[in-house]
């Protein structure tokens, strides 16, 4: 396996106060773009192919060594999540 990458674990939404705002741009075809002018509190993060990716590709590294080993009862659950904190 190549070097572990460490993923991004701090995404933020983007958060704004009432509706969102748009400009309608005329293109030269007929047709209508639209640019998002929304005044934003927090300018959140995209979550996109490459994250999605990047998730999915170390979950099948994880399967494929046998780190899943199936289902666990609520007690082993409850266990294993007081002890990851």
């Amino acid at each position: 396996m190549d070097e572990q990458q460490n993923l991004k674990t701090d995404y933020q939404d983007y958060t704004y106060v009432g509706n969102k705002k748009f400009n309608l741009i005329n293109n030269s075809d007929g047709t209508v773009s639209l640019e998002d002018v929304t005044d934003y509190e927090i300018e959140g993060d995209d979550f996109g192919s490459n994250d999605i990716n990047a998730t999915n590709q170390r979950i099948n590294e994880m399967n494929a060594i046998g780190v899943y080993q199936g289902t666990c009862t609520d007690e082993e659950l409850e266990q294993a999540i007081a002890e990851s904190d």
